[in-house]
Order: structure tokens, then sequence, then C-alpha cells
């Protein structure tokens, strides 16, 4: 990104695009095969914090650390060249700004994570197809989400180093446990939503039994964790963790 730093990167699921936000409020949409620029916006005055792109590739969700103002913003983008797009809704109930998205694996809800404008409620569900929010998890000053493949769960992480495991539907509370010493980065599900990773800022690495409710694996990396993924057949994770100082992240496989 010209004349600024990345703070966030997601690929569409047909790995055909990718998204890239920076720290001055620029977005750019690239093909990831010829690497060439699709279309740039400069819809945000403070930084570009959190991405996703729906399992259907038809929508872009975009936070931003904005305060007071739409620090949501959800995209619909159709055709392939010569590229459209069109600002689907927008939303200014993230007082804090919006820190981690995620679409539910059937493209219907949106999940949006951050400090609301109530300060009782955690992340907020939107509709995608309307934009209009149809509920809310219980206070959660919430740093990183993911849906379970199914859709039927949610998990979040939050600054203070809890994990919570929720009902999408219900949104009731299955689990509650303080993982981490520092903020979870990242959370993960394994793609048949049995376990659950979650990354802390200084550089542990958990994984659950989501049914059992209890730790089965635990790592020691270094630097704050970005990102992670499991490898296709269960028995690895791969994480991107970026150490005090470094400008490039470090990957990490465990075990």
């Amino acid at each position: 990104m010209r004349g600024s730093s990345i703070l966030s990167v997601r690929f569409s699921p047909d790995g055909r695009k990718f998204a890239v936000g920076a720290a001055n409020g620029a977005l750019v949409l690239w093909n990831a095969e010829s690497r060439g620029e699709i279309r740039r916006w400069s819809q945000h005055e403070e930084p570009v914090n959190a991405l996703a792109i729906s399992p259907d590739n038809h929508w872009l969700a975009v936070g931003s650390l904005e305060d007071g103002v739409d620090s949501l913003r959800v995209w619909r983008l159709d055709g392939a060249m010569p590229f459209e797009s069109f600002e689907a809704f927008s939303d200014d109930s993230h007082v804090g700004g919006v820190s981690s998205l995620y679409f539910s694996s059937d493209n219907r809800i949106l999940a949006a994570g951050g400090f609301t404008m109530s300060g009782y409620t955690g992340p907020l569900l939107y509709e995608v197809s309307t934009g209009k929010r149809v509920g809310s998890l219980l206070y959660d000053m919430t740093r990183s989400l993911d849906y379970s493949p199914d859709g039927r769960l949610i998990a979040t992480g939050d600054d203070y180093g809890t994990v919570k495991i929720w009902n999408a539907e219900s949104g009731t509370k299955l689990l509650e446990e303080k993982a981490h010493g520092r903020a979870i980065g990242a959370v993960l599900f394994y793609r048949d939503g049995n376990w659950l990773a979650t990354g802390s800022r200084d550089g542990a690495v958990k994984v659950w039994d989501v049914a059992a409710k209890r730790t089965f694996a635990e790592y020691a990396g270094h630097g704050v964790v970005r990102a992670m993924r499991f490898d296709d057949d269960g028995c690895g994770l791969v994480v991107a963790a970026t150490a005090e100082g470094s400008n490039h992240p470090d990957i990490l496989r465990f075990p």
C-alpha cells in the first residue's frame, strides 16, 4: 500500500482476489492472479482494522477504528470485469471502532466485534441482504471472532485473554474461560468444528476440544499472533506472528 503500513489482509474464499486495509484508511481490492488493482477506496479517516469477504464472494465487510461515525461498511461486489461495487449498508454503533468481522457459512449473517454504543452488548449480528441488526451477544470487548463451519457457534476472544463460545442462534454463552494472559488476536475453528485454536498477543497458542470445553494442546510462540490456519489433515497448525520490533511476520508451525 503506497505511503502507509498494511494493517489487514483478507483473501476471498476462491483465492481469486484479496482485500488490503491500510493505516491511512485506504482500502484496495486486488486480483490475486494478475496482481492488478481492481478497485481502490478512501472511505475511512482512520485505520482499516478488519476485513471479511463472504463465502460466495459477493460481499466485502470493512471495519475501521473511527469513533462515532460509520466504522462498519459493507459493500456488494458484483460481476467480473469491468468490476462494479456499491455500498450496501453501514453502521455507527461501534463507538470504539470495529476490531473483527466474519460472515456465516451460508452468507446470511455478518458478525462484527468491537465496543458498541450501548456498552452492554458485544458482537453485533447483521442480516447481510438488508443490513438489519438481527442480534447481539452479551457484553464482550471482542478482539477476534470466528463462525463454526456449520454456522451454529461463534467463538470470540477479548482484550483480557478470555475465550467464549456462543450459540449463534440464541446468543447463549456455552463456554467462558480465561485462556491467555493478554488479548486474543486470533480464534479459528477447525473445518469440522470440533476444535478451536486461540492465539494471544504474548505468542501463546492453545487448541480446544469444543465438545469437552477444555484444552488438549498448548504451544509457546513469540510475538503477537496475527493469523492461524489448520493443516488440511488437522495434524498441525500454522501461525503468523510478529515479534516486537520486526517489520514482517514469522511463520510458525505447531506441533
